[in-house]
C-alpha cells in the first residue's frame, strides 16, 4: 500500500518539469478459476494482473507511461521518466511511454 507521503513524492517528481496536472492509476487484481467436469475438478488457475500508469498534462501536451513495478522506487522512476518526456529529454530504458 502506498502511503500519503509517497503519493506526494511521486506527484512532485512527475510535475517537476512544469506539468499542470498529474494522475496515477494503480491496478492489482487477483483471480481464481476452478473448472469442473463430471463433478471432478478439471483445472484450477490463479492469475494476478498488476500495473501502474502515470499521466501528466501541460497545456495541450500529454505524456503517459505505464509499468508493473508497484514499489515506491519503481513509481518514482516512472515519475522521473514522464517528467523528462514532457521536455523531450526522457531516457526510457525498460519503461513504455
Amino acid at each position: 500500500m502506498i502511503k500519503p507521503i509517497e503519493y506526494e513524492q511521486i506527484f512532485a517528481r512527475a510535475m517537476k518539469s512544469g506539468a499542470d496536472f498529474a494522475e496515477l492509476f494503480i491496478s492489482d487484481k487477483t483471480s481464481n478459476t476452478i473448472s469442473m467436469e463430471d463433478k471432478k475438478v478439471d483445472s484450477a488457475v490463479s492469475n494476478r494482473d498488476c500495473g501502474v500508469g502515470l499521466r501528466i498534462l501541460h497545456g495541450t501536451r500529454c505524456v503517459y507511461a505505464y509499468g508493473n513495478d508497484l514499489s515506491i522506487e519503481g513509481l518514482l522512476k516512472l515519475a522521473d521518466s514522464v517528467a523528462s518526456a514532457l521536455n523531450g529529454k526522457a531516457v526510457f530504458e525498460d519503461l513504455i511511454i
